[in-house]
This record gives C-alpha cells, sequence and structure tokens, in this order.
C-alpha cells in the first residue's frame, strides 16, 4: 500500500509540474501577442551634392509604435532579411514622431542589390526586419 501512494504522489507532482510548465507557456504567450506590428517603407534617392539620402517611415496600429524607434540600414547581401556578419550598416537612426527617419550616406549598394531595414523591438512593439531591392534612381 506505501508503494501505490508513492506511485501516486510522484504522478501528483508529474502532472502538477506539467501543470505550471503550461501556465508559464500561457502567461508568456500573450506578452508577444499584447505587442503591435508594425511596418516600414524605404525610400532612396540622390541629392544634389551627389549623397544618398534615406528614408524609413514606420506605419503601425499604435502611434507609440511609429515614434522614437531604432532603424538600422545595412546592405543584405544575401537577401534574408537578417543583418549577418560581414554586411555592411549603411545608417543607424531613430524615427521623429511622425515615424519617419531621414539619413544621408556616402554609400549605396549596386543596383540589384538589397537594402535591409531594421526597425529593433519595444516592450509594446513588435522588431521588423525586410529587404527591399535597389532598383536605380528614378528619373
Amino acid at each position: 500500500m506505501n508503494q501505490h501512494r508513492g506511485a501516486s504522489r510522484r504522478a501528483s507532482l508529474s502532472v502538477l509540474c506539467g501543470v505550471i510548465a503550461l501556465s508559464l507557456l500561457l502567461t508568456a504567450a500573450p506578452a508577444e501577442a499584447g505587442r503591435a506590428s508594425c511596418e516600414a517603407f524605404l525610400d532612396l534617392r540622390q541629392n544634389n551634392s551627389g549623397q544618398f539620402q534615406y528614408t524609413v517611415d514606420i506605419n503601425s496600429d499604435r502611434r507609440r509604435c511609429e515614434r522614437d524607434r531604432k532603424v538600422t540600414i545595412w546592405h543584405d547581401e544575401n537577401r534574408n532579411g537578417v543583418l549577418d556578419e560581414g554586411e555592411f550598416v549603411i545608417a543607424k537612426g531613430r524615427t521623429n514622431n511622425d515615424g519617419r527617419l531621414q539619413l544621408v550616406a556616402d554609400v549605396v549598394p549596386p543596383i540589384g542589390d538589397w537594402v535591409g531595414v531594421l526597425v529593433k523591438q519595444t516592450p509594446k512593439c513588435k522588431e521588423f526586419s525586410d529587404s527591399f531591392k535597389f532598383q536605380g534612381f528614378p528619373e
């Protein structure tokens, strides 16, 4: 009879550990689900002095997810949307209150190459990362 109680206690403990683990997973999931998503748009133009102006506009359903966001622009050589070791960072900055970042740089990737844009995650906003194919400058 004591062996039965011991097995019963181990089974109860096992079930309890499973319930605790499941509750931890369920409490962690809403934290990500509660973050607002965003998307970024990149515009690249050459100014009169021959420098290149990168403009990133961030759109989100939550205004706070547009302003004061950290943005990294890089030459995404393998077009995977991830800033990998050895890839060249073109510029970094923060968006203004309207969700816009304008930076001037002396470099531009070759036509047909990809430019990556990374918008860092915040406690209330999801990270965004994507690559855009550079088609050249508008005529």
